[in-house]
């Protein structure tokens, strides 16, 4: 069993990334620009929370005015 998940709304200008345990608990929330350099920063973040455990990625649908994530696709 992965011990995150990485969700990723993908937008035209922005994305925003979701990172969650096996618990629930989000352990990132951030909106990042349609830029290679933000989305490899993001990607150096995500790899420093895994810690070499595995990750699940996965495209999501994200609802910001709630703060929800539904998974609706893996990838």
């Amino acid at each position: 069993m992965p011990g995150f998940w990485v969700g990723i709304d993908s937008g035209k200008r922005a994305h925003h990334c979701v990172v969650i345990d096996q618990t629930g608990t989000v352990l990132l929330s951030k909106r990042v620009g349609n830029d290679e350099n933000a989305l490899l920063e993001l990607i150096a973040t995500i790899t420093e929370i895994a810690d070499e455990r595995e990750v699940c990625w996965s495209k999501i649908s994200v609802d910001l005015r709630v703060l929800t994530a539904r998974r609706t696709d893996l990838i």
